[in-house]
């Protein structure tokens, strides 16, 4: 018996295989990546291997509506009704500020909403993916946040928008001075970044007299951790929210 998370962004699916929703379980769950454009029955069932079996529940947050369909539509034949949740901001017990909240991304809430519970404390949570959200929950309460372009973006934006830049792939350790159009391009997703979130990151502290816990995740945390000012790395930060709900 297991419980899955399904984790829905922009770019990639993480599906977390759980034996329970204890911190200890979750925190030592399974991870399994599926590119969200990718997302059928043959590659969940792929990913999962031995694992789809032994599934009894599953808890969907996504922030691609056609996905979240998708998903829905491999599981049903499978997981009973009332086993399965496509979860929303009705079903986290979070103050919110932002508004209207259906329109807050469900990743966001959850990264708070575990953050502020498993850390027991206020916290900044940078999420690294597609985008970059930079999100405060003080006092049980999101208040909001900043959004940027995550650093694959960047670079496609410039390439798709200028008439002699190709498109370049990111490098995670580039020369701070690029030496030509394409070292130049990737200083600035590595760095660019970097000062960027650093930056913004003094600024709440000043601005929203915030002493808590700065923590890094997504899919780019790892590669971002030796360059951003962090309190904690928790790349499976989303999945923690199972434990609090």
């Amino acid at each position: 018996m297991a419980i899955l998370f399904i984790d829905i962004g922009n770019s990639q699916t993480t599906l977390y295989i759980c034996q329970s929703t204890h911190v200890t379980d979750v925190l030592n769950s399974t991870r399994h990546f599926v590119r969200t454009r990718d997302l059928n029955e043959q590659s969940i069932k792929k990913s999962l291997q031995s694992d789809f079996a032994t599934i009894t529940a599953v808890f969907i947050a996504s922030v691609v509506p056609k996905a979240t369909e998708i998903l829905v539509q491999i599981f049903e034949p499978y997981i009973p009704h009332a086993h399965m949740k496509v979860l929303s901001y009705k079903d986290i017990p979070l103050a919110l500020t932002p508004s209207p909240p259906e329109k807050i991304g469900i990743d966001r809430i959850l990264n708070v909403f575990a953050g502020t519970n498993y850390f027991d404390q206020d916290c900044c949570v940078i999420d690294i993916g597609t985008a970059i959200t930079i999100d405060l929950c003080q006092n049980k309460c999101f208040k909001g946040g900043i959004i940027l372009p995550g650093p694959q973006m960047q670079l496609n934006a410039l390439s798709q928008n200028t008439a002699l830049i190709p498109k370049f792939q990111f490098n995670a350790q580039p020369p701070l001075i690029g030496t030509n159009t394409e070292t130049a391009l990737q200083s600035n997703a590595v760095y660019g970044v970097t000062h960027a979130i650093n930056g913004l990151i003094e600024q709440i502290k000043i601005q929203e007299h915030f002493l808590g816990q700065v923590i890094l995740t997504g899919g780019w945390s790892q590669t971002f951790a030796p360059h951003i000012k962090h309190d904690a790395l928790c790349p499976q930060l989303p999945s923690l929210s199972l434990c609090y709900l």
